[in-house]
């Protein structure tokens, strides 16, 4: 099984992360998620086994949602926080890091 088919979140849990309490963004909060377990997965090439998915996985995914969220519209290049710019890059995988199987190991 894929480990986007693994992952257990519901967009209950993913509007209760975002303190949202209405259905008006359902439809794209249901494609955040589907698109935040894409990246982990082929960022993890490991789909755990018979393992659940841990724990720290799911909270990535969850804070990708809500990075997605926040900057709906202008894409996940960068963002600004107290005048400091992050770029998308390796960076925002550390957590992902040691679940990580690398290709041929």
């Amino acid at each position: 099984m894929a480990l986007k088919d693994k992952i257990t979140l519901t967009l209950e849990e993913v509007k209760a992360f975002l303190h949202i309490d209405h259905d008006a963004e359902d439809v794209v909060l249901q494609r955040m998620l589907a698109g935040a377990a894409n990246a982990a997965e082929r960022y993890l090439n490991h789909d755990f086994g018979d393992d659940p998915v841990p724990e720290e996985v799911e909270i990535w995914v969850l804070n990708r949602v809500a990075r997605q969220f926040q900057r709906r519209g202008e894409g996940l290049h960068h963002e600004s926080f107290e005048g400091h710019t992050q770029i998308w890059d390796a960076e925002e995988y550390r957590d992902l890091w040691p679940y990580r199987k690398l290709p041929g190991v």
